[in-house]
Order: C-alpha cells, then sequence, then structure tokens
C-alpha cells in the first residue's frame, strides 16, 4: 500500500499574496442612494467564477453577471462601459449590473495572453516547430 508523503510544515503554508478582503470603497455613493435601471461606466476590479466585480464608484463594487463566455475575456483594469444596476440590496451590501450585450462590450478588449506552459520544471520555449501556416 502507498502512503502519503509528509509535507513539510514550511511548505504547507505557502507563501501566498495577500487576497483583497475588503470590497468596499468609502468614499463611494451610498447604496441606499443608487436606483435600478442606473447607468453607470466602471472599471473590472475582480474575476471570478461569479462573475465580473467592477467598481461603478459605490461604496461596494458591483457583481456583473455576464456569460462566462464573455465574462473570461476580462482582465483587472478594464473599463466597462453602460453597466445597467439591475439589483440593490443596501441591507446585504450586494449590487448587481448587467450590460446589454455582452458581446458589445468585450469586442475592445485585447486577446488575453496564455501563460508558458512547464514541461518538467522548465517554460516550454518555442522552437517555431510545429505546423507551418497554411
Amino acid at each position: 500500500s502507498r502512503r502519503a508523503a509528509s509535507v513539510p510544515a514550511e511548505r504547507s503554508q505557502a507563501k501566498r499574496a495577500p487576497r483583497k478582503t475588503n470590497w468596499g470603497h468609502n468614499g463611494g455613493a451610498p447604496l441606499d442612494t443608487l436606483h435600478e435601471g442606473e447607468v453607470f461606466d466602471g472599471v473590472v476590479t475582480n474575476v471570478s467564477k461569479y462573475g465580473v466585480f467592477v467598481d461603478i464608484g459605490a461604496q461596494r463594487d458591483a457583481l456583473m453577471q455576464i456569460p462566462s463566455k464573455y465574462g473570461r475575456k476580462f482582465s483587472i483594469g478594464d473599463t466597462v462601459s453602460n453597466c445597467i444596476l439591475a439589483s440593490i440590496d443596501p441591507e446585504a451590501g450586494r449590487i448587481g449590473c448587467i450590460v446589454e450585450d455582452p458581446q458589445l462590450a468585450t469586442d475592445h478588449l485585447p486577446p488575453k495572453q496564455r501563460a508558458a506552459r512547464k514541461r518538467n520544471g522548465q517554460a516550454r520555449q518555442d522552437d517555431g516547430g510545429g505546423r507551418p501556416p497554411e
């Protein structure tokens, strides 16, 4: 039978960059002053499996619900035009927004760069091999 390899204590607590845990903006507009249907321009602050978080100038970031095929195109710092407030819950501190046309909202974004894959612990080098262009 195989035994699980023991992981040294110092490795089990890997050093990670501190995560942003406070998504609030003290100088932003209070949530109870916002109204559904209002339109804002914003800046992407986070991209997650739940959607894209956008700073629209409120005390909290808005969660833009967008199909994942479009949401994956966003990066932190990207601008989003014409975010429509779809839901506001001041008690829970949540804002939801949508864009009318997700494709139009992502057309101006540059393609994301894919990280180089590693092989045997080393980054792959492009040796010019592969299929020739047709």
